[in-house]
């Protein structure tokens, strides 16, 4: 069987053989929130507007969490993206992401230990 299928937003679409629309997001550890739609709009309707349950926000959060958990002590997540969101737009075709990262974690590095 061939069947399409498409990564949307934070989750999944497939047509189904009979033709209606099975979309589902992944909740982590290995669960799953699932619905069956009839056209390929209201599947995408579902998967964005919330009915999806709790995904979206408990995707992000775990994000945040990996993220932080990445940063030194006193540097938040808001300064990671302001820094990263001004050195890429000024160094967008010469720095790689692995160059800015290392770059903003020694400036943070040397103002946390300033600030101590």
């Amino acid at each position: 069987m061939n069947q399409k299928r498409w990564a949307y937003g934070p989750g999944f679409i497939s047509q189904t053989p009979q033709g209606t629309y099975s979309c589902f997001v992944a909740l982590g550890h290995g669960k799953r929130r699932r619905a069956v739609v009839k056209t390929l709009s209201e599947a995408k309707a579902w998967i964005l507007a919330g009915t999806a349950g709790e995904a979206p926000d408990r995707l992000i959060v775990e994000d945040a969490l990996r993220a932080r958990a990445r940063l030194p002590e006193g540097v938040s997540l808001e300064d990671a993206a302001r820094y990263y969101a001004d050195h890429h737009r000024a160094a967008a075709s010469r720095v790689s992401l692995s160059a800015a990262w290392a770059a903003f974690q020694a400036e943070a590095v040397a103002s946390v230990g300033a600030r101590t």
